[in-house]
């Protein structure tokens, strides 16, 4: 009985699977029309780099006991004292320049500038013996005692940052001064502008400058960026559905009757399988320079997945 009782609660489960995963998917391949809906498209790519600062290191005048008065990553004033070192006397430490005060150093500070930006990818260190690259790594300088010429803090002095990102001769092409750009650390954005692309023989450099403030961007050097070079919302379609009809690109829209009427639109961006179009309608320049109003698909209208089969 108890045998009989399990093969049936098995079959059960089994029926239950189908109907619930293997049908939808079926009649899903089977549907010929794909439903117009709302949403958005990012076009990115990963990519290694390195972050570039106007930074002005400071180093201990004596040795001592050291009292911190200025959190890190905070803009102080010129003239803010920063800390006091208690030691054969007292040396208090003033902010030398209004900026961003950071207790994280990595040896790189006055090679990583704005003067070599083009050039940061022969500074990267390389292991003499092997040579492997090595990683920066960055060390939070903040102790009770230091020691006469310790690094103590750096204030970052520019609010212009700059990150440069390190891509294929290939991959350059796509990438192109003064463009407008988004460009993410550990999915944390800001928006950029492309200041430059230096071609190299085996890689090339985009130079990628912003003044957002970023939470870490103190603290980071070595790191890989997410870097967004389009963003777009409207509605999603199938690429298989887009078509060109005598010169004009567009999709077919299913009819209250079962029949297809052809239906322009106009791509914003595309990945490997749908394509974000704008809604409703969009503006051309026609050959006078004027503007025309193009009426374009809905929300919800129903358009063939596959353009092919319509002929």
């Amino acid at each position: 009985m108890a045998i009989i009782i399990g093969t049936i609660f098995v079959l059960v489960c089994l029926a239950l699977y189908f109907f619930i995963y293997i049908i939808p998917d079926i009649s899903g391949a089977l549907t010929e029309t794909a439903v117009a809906s709302y949403g958005e498209m990012r076009i990115s790519n990963k990519y290694p780099a390195v972050v570039v600062r106007e930074e002005n290191v400071q180093r201990a005048d004596m040795a001592g006991n050291v009292s911190w008065y200025v959190d890190n990553n905070i803009k102080t004033r010129k003239g803010i004292k920063v800390l006091d070192i208690l030691g054969n006397g007292t040396s208090s430490e003033l902010c030398p320049t209004t900026g961003v005060v950071s207790y994280y150093y990595d040896g790189y500070e006055k090679i990583f500038t704005p003067d070599t930006l083009s050039e940061v990818d022969t500074f990267l260190p390389v292991d003499e013996k092997t040579g492997e690259r090595v990683a920066i790594e960055v060390k939070d300088v903040r102790k009770e005692t230091v020691e006469y010429d310790d690094v103590l803090y750096k204030v970052i002095t520019n609010d212009t940052w700059y990150t440069v990102v390190f891509v294929s001769p290939e991959e350059a092409e796509n990438f192109f001064a003064g463009a407008k750009v988004s460009i993410g650390f550990d999915n944390e954005f800001v928006s950029a502008t492309i200041q430059d692309v230096v071609v190299k023989e085996d890689k090339a450099l985009v130079i990628v400058s912003t003044a957002k403030y970023l939470s870490t961007y103190d603290k980071l050097r070595e790191c890989e960026v997410e870097l967004v070079t389009q963003d777009e919302k409207g509605l999603i379609v199938p690429n298989t559905a887009i078509a060109t009809v005598d010169g004009e690109t567009g999709v077919y829209v299913k009819k209250i009757d079962g029949s297809y009427v052809f239906v322009n639109v106009k791509v914003k961006a595309s990945n490997a399988t749908d394509s974000v179009v704008f809604a409703d309608q969009y503006s051309v320049v026609t050959e006078e320079g004027a503007n025309d109003i193009v009426y374009t698909i809905s929300l919800y209208d129903e358009i063939l997945k596959d353009a092919t089969k319509k002929n």
